[in-house]
């Protein structure tokens, strides 16, 4: 029934015209706690057996491991039950989307990378990189802008929580290559919380003249909520 639900909620979501019976290859995942649309791929969470799998939802068909006889697997971080985007805009404010998918699962000190290529699909689904941090992360957002991505993550050890900004190489192979103790050195705390955890982040593009209670709001670059 689940994945029967996340089938129907991919038809919605890209458009292909409920009324029409869904075809697709069977996929066997558990755990379906999250679903992100990337591009073309509808990517969805397998937390009990720690993997993603992705929907073209041109074909309505989970896209196939090298073996065609199984859907493609995407091994990541044990149980993922979040997913992120990279997100960019446009000078008018348009939503961008870029090509990494972030997993994670509320709780671990680590997430992973994942790379989406909407053109070549064979070679561009795969985990990046595993990134680890100094406290159990509770919620996650990321940018792309330019050549880079921007990612914050919020963390809590059970007495402060603090929003970290980290850099990454927009390319994969350029953020695979790179040592995990210089990616992690450049993390910087753009914001403390005392006693408390942020549970869900928000990252709001730049918009000229938007405000909060009179003052300019993200006028001149993203914001994080």
């Amino acid at each position: 029934m689940r994945s029967r639900a996340l089938l129907l909620l991919a038809c919605g979501l890209a458009g292909l015209g409920c009324q029409q019976t869904v075809v697709s290859n069977a996929a066997s995942f558990i755990g379906s706690h999250d679903v992100a649309l990337q591009g073309k791929y509808l990517v969805v969470t397998s937390a009990d057996t720690n993997e993603l799998r992705v929907l073209d939802t041109t074909t309505r068909r989970f896209l196939l491991a090298p073996n065609p006889l199984e859907t493609l697997k995407v091994p990541v971080l044990d149980r993922p039950t979040t997913l992120v985007l990279d997100e960019g805009w446009s000078a008018e404010g348009e939503r961008s989307p870029g090509q990494y998918v972030f997993a994670l699962r509320p709780g671990a000190s680590e997430l992973s990378v994942v790379w989406v290529d909407p053109v070549d699909a064979g070679v561009g689904l795969y985990e990046v990189k595993r990134i680890p941090f100094a406290a159990p992360i509770t919620a996650a957002a990321a940018t792309r802008g330019g050549q880079g991505v921007t990612l914050y993550a919020a963390t809590f050890d059970g007495d402060r929580g603090q929003l970290v900004q980290l850099e990454l190489p927009g390319s994969p192979d350029a953020l695979r290559t790179a040592p995990l103790a210089t990616l992690t050195a450049a993390a910087r705390t753009v914001a403390l919380f005392d006693r408390a955890p942020a549970v869900e982040l928000t990252v709001v593009p730049p918009l000229a003249g938007r405000s909060a209670a009179g003052a300019p709001f993200c006028a001149a670059a993203h914001c994080v909520a």
